[in-house]
């Protein structure tokens, strides 16, 4: 199976290593994720000490692929599902 590849603007970089680092951080609920644990991605963002506007930044980034992540993940699963 090939790898897919995936190119990042420089300036995006340290919100996908954010992203990546938060992936521990899904909470679950009937066996489906519903979002990541706002505490655990403010602690995450605290131990970085982050703040000001790339704080912001990262966090508005990071909810944008949150919120990505369950649309994919929703639209996967209504495919599956005998009722999509």
């Amino acid at each position: 199976m090939q790898q897919a590849v995936a190119y990042l603007w420089p300036c995006s970089v340290p919100a996908w290593e954010v992203w990546c680092a938060l992936q521990t951080q899904w909470c679950v609920s009937d066996g489906r994720r519903t979002g990541l644990s706002r505490a655990g991605v403010r602690a995450h963002l605290d131990e970085l000490a982050l703040h000001g506007p790339e704080r912001t930044t990262i966090y508005q980034a990071i909810c944008a692929a949150e919120q990505a992540s369950l649309d994919a993940w929703a639209e996967v699963a209504a495919k599956r599902s005998p009722q999509g």
